[in-house]
């Protein structure tokens, strides 16, 4: 089974994720050239025809303008929407914040084929001045743009792969001791009892905050002992259903987990779910 490209076909394979399974392509983007490894775009889709179009979209088969009539805001926008099918929504609201909050200020109205790396770095210097820590992150976002123009012909090269980021600042972290936890907890019982609870489970189970609020009770094995830990709690961020909250049926790195339960929370558990 084979998608089309520009120049050749695309062998297509299939993965399960979830119980649900997708076909995926594999695209080479070309060499990094810092690495000197090969850069690859994956895309993945429930139908043959879906992936044709999204391969499609990807490569640019469609006509564009060129990279001298277009701008970076412009360009980054168009590659979030191309993104936004395989993306959960966070993701996406994520990386237009970041597009609106430091590309479009500070090289937003620069064409494509003007960009070099002096005109990209100061977003960097920005966001560094600023203390932002999420240079990595629009990094990437900008890297992975302007590789899909490059591999449009838009432009040469891709000037974000000349561009080193300084290294992040070591922080002081303080741990909890069993001290610590304990009188957090008996804090947390003089507030409210439920809070009590709550801080308990996720400092016993180690979930994410998300996982912890999004648990049903068909999440607990209490014959085996085992906490099932497979889907959490989300916002929408945008759209009709802005602000609603709704359970996301994956965790974040969409890996189901096992969690064995004390016999003392099984128990409070159990004691909870009968009354």
């Amino acid at each position: 089974m084979k998608v089309k490209g520009k120049r050749k076909d695309y062998k297509v394979g299939e993965k399960t994720v979830n119980g649900n399974t997708y076909l995926v392509v594999k695209l080479n983007k070309g060499i990094n050239p810092i690495t000197g490894k090969q850069n690859q775009k994956t895309i993945t889709a429930k139908s043959l025809e879906e992936l044709q179009t999204k391969v499609n979209d990807y490569l640019g088969i469609e006509q564009i303008v060129p990279g001298s009539e277009i701008t970076l805001e412009e360009w980054v926008g168009r590659t979030i929407k191309l993104d936004a099918v395989a993306n959960n929504e966070n993701t996406i609201v994520g990386k237009e914040s970041a597009c609106r909050n430091w590309v479009v200020p500070y090289a937003g109205k620069i064409s494509l084929c003007d960009l070099t790396v002096d005109t990209l770095l100061p977003i960097f210097e920005a966001m560094q001045e600023k203390g932002i820590k999420s240079l990595g992150r629009t990094r990437t976002l900008l890297s992975t743009s302007l590789d899909l123009a490059v591999e449009r012909g838009l432009i040469d090269s891709n000037p974000v792969a000349f561009i080193k980021l300084p290294d992040p600042v070591s922080e002081t972290r303080y741990y909890f001791t069993e001290e610590d936890n304990a009188a957090f907890l008996r804090r947390c019982d003089e507030i409210d009892p439920v809070y009590g609870l709550y801080f308990k489970f996720m400092l016993e189970t180690g979930m994410r905050p998300s996982e912890g609020l999004g648990l049903t009770w068909d999440c607990i094995d209490f014959e085996n002992g085992f906490l099932v830990i497979r889907q959490q709690l989300k916002i929408h961020r945008k759209g009709p259903h802005n602000g609603q909250l709704y359970i996301q049926p994956w965790t974040k790195n969409k890996i189901v987990r096992k969690i064995p339960l004390s016999r003392a929370m099984k128990r409070t558990l159990r004691a909870i779910k009968d009354e």
